[in-house]
């Protein structure tokens, strides 16, 4: 696989999706395609090989195999690896619209570089409809965030049952959180788009003061490395030591949860995986910072396919895709603050396309009845200590425009969010 790594990626590129035009290339023609199919077929003979001595082991007195049953499993155990191996190798040289295939970087034993061969359905709909739903005489399936704008077309959509049949019933069930006592969202209005390059300085300065106010015990949820490296960089020089800040990537994801469990003033800044199945009880976890909302940019080779099949569909990928996908994760993250009845706290978001773009209106709809604080950052500051109980931090000018809001999220008043231009 080194030969392919050197052929097909390099420093600039870490990742190709094979696509038509590509296989139109020499680099496929030439190189890429007899290089899989040597591949495939000694991937191939060597399985033949191997199953062939397992059958005549097997052959063997049972009181021979049962002295020493290890050699056997360890054969099988080849086998079984090397069949997969053969049957990738086969789906990858297929060009199937239903596949996605790309090529991408990856690290030998010597860590060396090498390459990894990945093959997905663009779509998981039909498998689940053919193997699961229609197969079955009846299925339940529960989550806390599968509704995107408080219904379930887009989970439907995804998992091969839309347009729903008749017997697919769907039912939402009330919290038994009551997040309005329990939950504040604050959304300050004077911090920069995300697309302004003051945007992460401003930030890191109001999730600073934030901590000062919440005395740490906070998540800060990124939506890429370079935004939590930065945000962290900038707020460890800002607090000086106050809070023990910790990182994803400096330590294991259980030892980072472990020190921020152990430690009630830690921060953790965190990226995908602690979006979801974190649980932090208890007030450990009083505050939780979404910096941007977590959109992803459609570099992968599985979302290119999507948007790609959803063009072709005469479909809006953004609308149909990527804004639901981003309102669940959304959701996910929103969901870390508030895990048993007793547990009391805020979720900031400084993103202000929450509240200036009209798909703002869909992210906050899909949240729990809760208050919401849509203000300049010191006002939205002012509200946090009161919550937390602690002083207010020291007043600044008076506000251009913005007030403290009570509101239910996703409200259509005039005055709450403003119908927007369209614009992403």
């Amino acid at each position: 696989m080194e030969h392919i790594a050197a052929a097909a990626l390099s420093p600039e590129q870490r990742q190709l999706r094979i696509t038509p035009k590509v296989e139109q290339d020499i680099l496929w023609t030439l190189q890429l395609e007899p290089s899989l199919q040597s591949l495939r077929q000694r991937l191939t003979d060597a399985a033949y090989h191997l199953n062939r001595l397992a059958d005549l082991l097997q052959e063997l007195p049972e009181p021979f195999r049962l002295r020493d049953p290890q050699p056997l499993l360890d054969l099988n155990r080849a086998l079984r690896r090397i069949t997969g191996n053969a049957t990738l190798a086969a789906e990858f040289l297929m060009s199937e619209a239903e596949l996605v295939r790309w090529i991408e970087e990856a690290r030998g034993r010597n860590q060396s570089p090498t390459a990894a061969l990945c093959v997905a359905p663009v779509e998981v709909g039909p498998a689940l409809r053919e193997q699961v739903f229609d197969a079955m005489t009846s299925v339940i399936t529960c989550s806390a965030t599968m509704t995107v704008n408080r219904g379930f077309e887009h989970y439907l959509s995804r998992v091969g049952m839309q347009p729903p049949p008749e017997r697919v019933h769907t039912q939402t069930f009330a919290s038994p959180f009551d997040y309005r006592q329990q939950a504040l969202l604050g959304l300050p209005q004077d911090i920069p788009d995300p697309n302004d390059r003051m945007f992460e300085a401003v930030c890191a300065r109001f999730i600073t003061d934030a901590l000062h106010v919440s005395g740490g015990g906070a998540f800060v949820l990124c939506t890429s490395f370079a935004l939590l490296r930065g945000l962290h960089r900038r707020c460890q020089a800002a607090l000086g030591g106050r809070f023990r800040l910790l990182r994803q990537g400096e330590m294991s994801r259980s030892r980072l949860l472990n020190a921020f469990r152990a430690d009630p003033d830690s921060v953790l800044f965190g990226t995908d995986s602690f979006w979801e199945g974190v649980s932090v009880k208890g007030n450990a976890l009083r505050l939780v910072i979404i910096p941007r909302l977590p959109f992803r940019v459609p570099t992968e080779p599985v979302q290119q396919a999507r948007h790609e099949l959803l063009e072709a569909q005469g479909k809006d990928p953004f609308k149909e895709y990527s804004l639901p996908q981003a309102v669940l994760r959304f959701r996910q993250g929103f969901g870390r603050l508030i895990r048993t009845r007793t547990d009391r706290g805020a979720v900031l978001v400084l993103d202000r396309r929450t509240t200036r773009r009209w798909y703002g209106r869909v992210f906050l709809r899909s949240l729990p009845d809760l208050e919401t604080v849509r203000a300049p950052g010191r006002v939205v500051l002012q509200r946090l200590a009161g919550l937390y109980h602690r002083p207010a931090p020291p007043a600044g000018p008076p506000p251009a425009d913005g007030a403290v809001r009570r509101r239910v999220p996703g409200s259509s008043s005039s005055d709450d969010l403003p119908s927007g231009d369209g614009s992403r």
